[in-house]
């Protein structure tokens, strides 16, 4: 007596995980596509209010972004510092990098 019970379809086949990374690398090109849009609202921002310097656009490789540049108050130069901000703030953030500057 054989009993009529429904299969269960196997969850984990030869293709998932190309099918799980496959998904996983399309949302991390609309994660990149927001980054991308939110750093052009900061630099919109920031070239509205910038006072000091000039603004950079640096790329490297495939991605551009963008930097301000500071002449030196006095001479000689004595060396020269780098000041990075965190995610979802710009270069002239005034908690911060604006001070600093």
């Amino acid at each position: 007596m054989t009993r009529n019970t429904p299969k269960i379809p196997r969850i984990l086949t030869a293709g998932t995980p190309a099918l799980i990374l496959a998904l996983l690398l399309s949302l991390a090109g609309v994660a990149i596509a927001a980054d991308v849009e939110r750093e052009q609202r900061l630099v919109a921002e920031l070239e509205a209010s910038l006072f000091d310097g000039n603004l950079q656009r640096l790329s490297a490789g495939k991605v551009t972004f963008t930097a301000v540049e500071l002449a030196p108050d006095s001479k000689p130069v004595r060396g020269s510092i780098i000041l990075l901000h965190g995610r979802g703030v710009h270069a002239d953030w005034p908690d911060n990098i604006g001070p600093l500057r």
